[in-house]
């Protein structure tokens, strides 16, 4: 592939075992999957310029020495600017893996409808002392949840301890308008498994094994994004999958940036749900 940039430090090692060459190649795999995912969300990245074991930091802001190709788009809130980095080509993916960019988070909403999201996320924090298989029960046990409210979901390995289970919506609702929705999701959940899931955010507290986190449903708030790279020492990343592919895994799975151990690539779903009337704030 033919870039308008030139590749610098391809052999500099990222994760152990593993250099940014090594990570260029990957993001080339999944390059149409992510850009297509990514298309106009405004994006956080991780940088490690001297890998994991180095210094690294976030970075929301376009670098000043970033070619004028990068697609930008300037936010102002709470009387602060942000210009933020978007993703429209493989090309500019492969910059980003330039960067020495070990993790990509982005928004829940796109550009053209930044309050308006269009996808929920349900974050189960797990026990990193738990079982797989408890969490994948847990994740199931949501899922069916969810259809019961007519809504389809979608599974992601974080790469790290959890799943995040994606609910595509409408973009039509504002984070204010979710909140009633997620706070009695939350409340249906914990009521119904308490043996299960806790909203409690003192981990010494917990007294269920799995953390139900819907704080990231936020404006400006970030996830990490599907085939983004972990800042983990295995060089492991996040992967979408279907339910059935989900729950055929025998044991938390580790794909990685390594080239004998990338994921299989998922095809988003089209769908856009609407939340059931009775469970959306509207005063």
């Amino acid at each position: 592939m033919n870039n308008s940039f030139n590749l610098t430090n391809l052999e500099k090692q990222l994760w152990p075992g593993v250099t940014k060459k090594d990570l260029i190649t990957y993001l080339i795999y999944v390059g149409p999957t992510m850009t297509n995912y990514l298309l106009n969300r405004p994006l956080a990245l991780l940088r490690a310029p001297n890998g994991i074991d180095g210094e690294s930091f976030f970075q929301k802001n376009v670098p000043p020495f970033a070619p004028e190709k990068i697609q930008r788009w300037e936010f102002k809130h709470n009387d602060r600017l942000t210009q933020y980095m978007l993703l429209d080509s493989v090309e500019n993916l492969i910059y980003l893996g330039n960067l020495a960019c070990v993790e990509i988070h982005s928004w829940l909403s796109t550009i053209d409808r930044w309050a308006n999201p269009k996808e929920i996320v349900i974050d189960l924090d797990p026990n990193p002392t738990e079982d797989f298989s408890t969490w994948q029960h847990g994740a199931y046990l949501i899922y069916e949840l969810l259809l019961k409210l007519k809504l389809k979901s979608y599974p992601k390995i974080t790469g790290k301890k959890g799943v995040h289970i994606m609910i595509p919506i409408v973009p039509k609702y504002n984070f204010k308008q979710l909140s009633f929705f997620l706070k009695a999701f939350k409340e249906l959940v914990i009521g119904r498994w308490p043996d299960l899931f806790t909203g409690e955010l003192r981990k010494e507290k917990r007294q269920a094994p799995i953390f139900l986190d819907l704080g990231q449903n936020g404006l400006k708030k970030t996830v990490i994004a599907p085939y983004s790279p972990r800042f983990s020492s295995d060089a492991t990343v996040a992967v979408a999958l279907n339910w059935p592919e989900f729950l055929s895994l025998k044991s938390k799975p580790k794909w990685s940036v390594k080239a004998n151990n990338w994921p299989p690539l998922f095809t988003f779903p089209s769908f856009k749900q609407e939340i059931p009337q009775t469970w959306i704030e509207t005063s």
